[in-house]
Order: C-alpha cells, then sequence, then structure tokens
C-alpha cells in the first residue's frame, strides 16, 4: 500500500467518524440537548447497518459472483442488475 492510499483513508475516517462526533458534541453544547439521542443514533446505526447490512451484500455479491462465473456478466442481465440495484437501495 502507498502512503498516499493510507493518507485518503485516515482523511475518509477522519471526515465518517470524527465529524459526527464532533457535530454531536458541539450541538449538545451549543443548545443544551442530551447526548443520549446521539448515542441511540450510533448504536441503530451499527446495528442496522454494519452487522446486517454489510454482512448481506457481502452474501448477496458472493453469490451473484458464483453466478457470474458460471454465466454472463451482471450487465449483460439487466434483470440481475436491477435486482441487485434494488437490494442496495432497499436496504440503505
Amino acid at each position: 500500500m502507498s502512503i498516499p492510499f493510507f493518507l485518503v483513508w485516515g482523511l475518509a475516517v477522519l471526515i465518517q467518524i470524527g465529524f459526527p462526533i464532533l457535530l454531536g458534541i458541539w450541538f449538545a453544547k451549543r443548545y443544551g440537548v442530551r447526548v443520549a439521542p446521539f448515542l441511540y443514533g450510533a448504536a441503530i446505526f451499527l446495528v442496522f447497518q454494519l452487522l446486517t447490512r454489510v454482512p448481506a451484500v457481502q452474501l448477496l455479491s458472493q453469490a451473484i459472483g458464483q453466478r457470474l462465473l458460471a454465466g454472463p456478466r451482471i450487465g449483460d442481465v439487466p434483470v440481475l442488475q436491477i435486482l441487485y440495484l434494488l437490494f442496495l437501495a432497499l436496504t440503505a
């Protein structure tokens, strides 16, 4: 891996994790709200995205990948492409 890769990766982590935390702290101090709703939202995101959606997408991707190794590419079969996009959209 190259140095630019790690720099961009670190920046992405900072933006995706650090910014929401800083925004939550700022919002709590500015408006005097409790931090509990912010933590509930983070927990719900963790459960639904990281523990359910990501594994489901990986399993589906593997299933589609095995299907595609035996036959045409996903771009060649519009029905597979539409079903995959619908799955991604509905689980987002």
